[in-house]
């Protein structure tokens, strides 16, 4: 007998939605260092369409501070004590999956984790350019390069064009 597996689905489930992220980026511009690199932090806002245990979000290249990792509900209770964290590199998702409580449908969420990223040389994510000044010397800054979905590659989040968010 032949098995058949399904196939691997690439998109994020529908039942969770963003609504806002707030982001603080601190590049690291040193001489001496490559490559160049940057900590952040991202609290992504969502609401829960329908009960579900799991929260799936993109990611790719990232480097998670799991002790900085918390899942706030709209009510302020820390939910990270029932939560197991797994990442998907081919299909490049987070999952967090909660093993008590479930997200509850029409219930607001707040997901937060720090992180740590290379400044990229690709031009997607967050990467790097230069410019010359008046006096015709290199300066160095981090710009941003999102669609279609290269958001992954800069911060945890939900990267389809259907779920932009502020």
């Amino acid at each position: 007998t032949t098995t058949t597996l399904a196939p691997l689905q690439y998109r994020l489930p529908e039942h969770l939605v963003p609504y806002l992220y707030d982001i603080i980026v601190q590049p690291y511009f040193k001489a001496d260092q490559e490559p160049l690199r940057y900590d952040a932090s991202v609290h992504i806002h969502f609401t829960c369409l329908n009960d579900t245990n799991t929260l799936v979000l993109n990611m790719k290249d990232l480097n998670l501070t799991s002790s900085q990792l918390s899942l706030l509900s709209q009510s302020g209770d820390t939910l990270l004590d029932s939560i197991e964290f797994d990442y998907d590199d081919e299909r490049q998702f987070l999952i967090a999956e909660l093993k008590k409580d479930g997200f509850k449908a029409n219930v607001n969420y707040t997901f937060r984790a720090n992180f740590s990223a290379h400044i990229r040389e690709d031009n997607v994510g967050f990467y790097k350019s230069s410019y010359k000044n008046e006096n015709g010397d290199d300066r160095w800054l981090v710009t941003s390069q999102m669609e279609p979905v290269e958001a992954r590659k800069a911060f945890p989040c939900f990267d389809e064009p259907h779920l932009k968010a502020r």
